[in-house]
């Protein structure tokens, strides 16, 4: 019974308790698909913070992997179903500093989608608390389930644990 107890007062402290992230920290987040009407800097960083790093520059420069870090999210410019975001870059290999910015159109499926030249470049993705996560992509009647299902478990240990000791009791089980 004592584990019993122990084991939901662990997953109360699991799902109850919030984490405060770093700035673009993925820490306690879950990746998912960026479909918010308006978007934020903060919405736009996981996504381009990541294609500077590693994408945007490797045809332009030789060995630019490593080389290219976003220092500044200056603005979003967003119109309808299209945004530009607008952000400084640090190349580490000349100590130098450039704007340069990214174009994004929202798709019919809902999803952001960086666009290069009219080319789709891939879908925009971000990252958001895993209480938010659950609030948004599970399914509240599973969580009634579950809830449903502990307690007739938890009633039937404890009818048991009364007949295996033999007590009686003013509830009638």
């Amino acid at each position: 019974m004592k584990r019993l107890i122990l084991l939901f007062a662990a997953l109360a402290f699991l799902f109850g308790t919030g984490t405060f992230a770093n700035a673009h920290s993925t820490k306690g987040r879950k990746k998912v698909f960026l479909e918010k009407d308006v978007i934020t800097k903060d919405d736009m960083a996981y996504y381009i913070e990541s294609y500077v790093h590693r994408k945007k520059y490797k045809d332009l420069y030789e060995k630019s992997s490593n080389r290219f870090y976003v220092e500044d999210f200056t603005k979003v410019e967003q119109k309808d179903k299209t945004a530009d975001v607008f952000f400084t870059v640090l190349d580490v290999k000349n100590n130098k500093i450039f704007k340069d910015s990214m174009h994004f159109e929202k798709n019919n499926n809902g999803i952001w989608t960086y666009m290069y030249k009219n080319k789709n470049m891939g879908q925009v993705y971000t990252y958001i608390s895993i209480k938010d996560y659950y609030a948004k992509y599970t399914d509240p009647f599973y969580w009634t389930l579950i809830a449903l299902a502990s307690g007739i478990f938890i009633f039937m240990k404890i009818k048991k644990y009364l007949k295996k000791n033999n007590r009686e009791n003013n509830w009638g089980i």
